[in-house]
């Protein structure tokens, strides 16, 4: 009899394997839904320039609520676009996108980076600060305009002029210690999750224009490199490896994290590099992305595949499964072009609504990718093709928390809550708890599940009906989503903020009944219609 309960379960366990992983790849409970907020040329924050606090205020807590909505868990922000800041800071001065005229500080020295960190830890997100260490200017800009605090008006030896743009030189040393003064600062003042950069290192080629680096090359590297582009991969590799070291000796939780052109290397040129054609941000960036994947230099990599499937040239289903099996076992997050979406394209058909969604699936089927970050904000807000509308009713309809991209030490979660009363109020399903450990100060939220007694998953966020926040008086929730004759189990865990979870609590099954009276139920009277096998197996 038990050999024949063995087999039992074995087979209804592997005719549901299907249904299982289909379950857990639709419905992820850990993935990086993360969104690119850029404020060069105000393209998603703030809309206008404005020294206005009130409107600085409303217009950020609106795009966070927008974007909580959709199921959006991290914001990208883009904090220092052109060597300016959207934060008051002793190396840079406040940003023209910020304020109208660059130097010129918000009213009521209301400091917005401070403000746009609290307000999206309070809401769930995490914060990305996003910087660009290199660019100076943007394109065309008229420089007479700089405040006199702008590096290029103090170190106009520092740049490069280059595609009408003022470039730092990444080859000159002090440029290498300021921007690390930079960083620095962010990491000591701001409580943020983690460090970004995108694609911008040494710039895209434009044509035959020339880099003129010649003289820091002659000065520092001739005697010492092969060549030009050998010397210039070694400038950034010397950046990212210092600001590696500097942002965990202030504060090892930050993460920092790169989002580098998709394209590593090209396989007709290195063995090592994806089938593409492209071109690629080792040969024409100088960044070695791998080697700082390799080294441990970065806690996650986010490669912008902005292509679409069967695109001959870059297929995001090649590029996607090379960078999950070349990142060392880091994060990898996919950076898609939700700008793209509906445009004509050399870069594939962005006509067709179901792009994004199919390489969402396609991340999600791929091992060691654990989520997606958009670029940008106001492309997905504009819902292009009913993209808003698939990721909120469909792919992020249920909650999904941050991967874990480092350990978080210091964090150590608490003991199983307990589910102390569990009873029917005004046609809802009252859930009530306590922590078993109240003098644990890691506890950042509970997380309440409601399962089929039959499929107990805590790995599929479809079980998850709620997330409420630790510092509540009251541990309770209502759930009014509950149909009469339906019998369910409910659980409970804790969270550290980083997502450190608890054990979960013990389990409580219930039946509503049509009456609205909630009815306690034991495992053993609902287990006998089941002749799969035993339902304690399950639990």
């Amino acid at each position: 009899m038990e050999r024949y309960k063995s087999i039992c379960c074995f087979a209804f366990v592997f005719f549901l394997l299907p249904y299982i992983v289909f379950s857990q790849n639709l419905y992820p409970k850990r993935e990086m839904r993360g969104v690119w907020i850029a404020s060069v040329v105000n393209i998603d924050y703030p809309s206008i320039p404005t020294t206005d606090e009130k409107f600085l205020k409303e217009e950020w807590i609106k795009l966070l609520e927008k974007h909580q909505a959709l199921g959006i868990n991290a914001l990208f922000v883009q904090i220092r676009p052109t060597a300016d800041a959207l934060y008051p800071s002793q190396f840079s001065p406040w940003s023209k996108y910020l304020t109208g005229v660059q130097g010129r500080a918000p009213a009521n020295n209301f400091d917005p980076l401070e403000f746009m960190i609290s307000t999206a830890h309070a809401y769930g997100f995490e914060f990305h600060a996003w910087l660009n260490p290199y660019r100076g200017t943007m394109k065309g800009e008229d420089v007479s305009l700089l405040d006199s605090s702008h590096m290029l008006k103090k170190r106009p030896d520092w740049f490069v002029r280059y595609d009408r743009q003022y470039i730092f030189n990444p080859g000159l040393p002090e440029v290498r210690a300021y921007l690390n003064e930079v960083i620095a600062e962010v990491v000591r003042k701001y409580n943020v999750d983690a460090i970004h950069f995108d694609d911008y290192f040494y710039p895209y080629k434009n044509g035959n224009e020339v880099f003129d680096d010649y003289a820091a090359y002659n000065q520092y590297g001739r005697n010492r490199f092969a060549n030009l582009e050998d010397w210039r991969r070694s400038n950034v590799d010397s950046l990212i490896y210092t600001l590696s070291r500097t942002i965990k000796s202030i504060n090892p939780n930050v993460q920092f994290g790169i989002s580098p052109f998709g394209i590593w290397r090209n396989a007709y040129r290195d063995p090592k590099g994806s089938d593409t054609f492209g071109g690629s941000c080792y040969d024409d960036l100088y960044a070695d992305v791998l080697k700082w994947l390799r080294n441990d230099w970065i806690d996650y990599v986010a490669p912008q595949i902005y292509f679409t499937i069967g695109f001959t040239t870059a297929d995001p289903v090649k590029l996607i499964d090379w960078w999950a099996r070349n990142a060392n076992g880091k994060q990898v997050y996919i950076g898609m072009g939700a700008y793209r979406v509906g445009s004509q394209s050399k870069q594939g058909n962005w006509q067709n609504p179901d792009e994004i969604p199919s390489q969402i699936r396609l991340a999600r089927q791929t091992p060691g990718v654990s989520g997606a970050i958009f670029f940008s904000s106001k492309d997905i807000l504009k819902n292009p093709l009913g993209l808003a509308d698939s990721l909120r009713q469909t792919y992020f309809h249920y909650p999904a928390f941050h991967p874990q991209a480092l350990p978080y030490p210091q964090e150590n979660p608490c003991a199983a809550p307990f589910i102390h009363r569990i009873s029917g109020e005004n046609g809802a399903v009252k859930i009530e708890w306590r922590d078993n450990a109240p003098s644990c100060e890691a506890a950042d939220q509970f997380i309440v599940y409601r399962f089929d007694p039959r499929n107990i998953n805590f790995e599929n966020s479809r079980n998850i009906i709620a997330v409420v926040p630790a510092g509540r008086k009251d541990l309770v929730f209502y759930d009014a989503n509950v149909e009469p004759d339906r019998i369910f189990t409910y659980a409970v865990t804790s969270a550290t903020r980083h997502f450190k979870e608890s054990p979960h609590s013990h389990y409580r099954t219930i039946r509503k009944n049509k009456d609205g009276t909630i009815e306690r139920l034991y495992w053993m009277e609902y287990a006998r219609p089941i002749h799969f096998c035993t339902v304690k197996s399950w639990f």
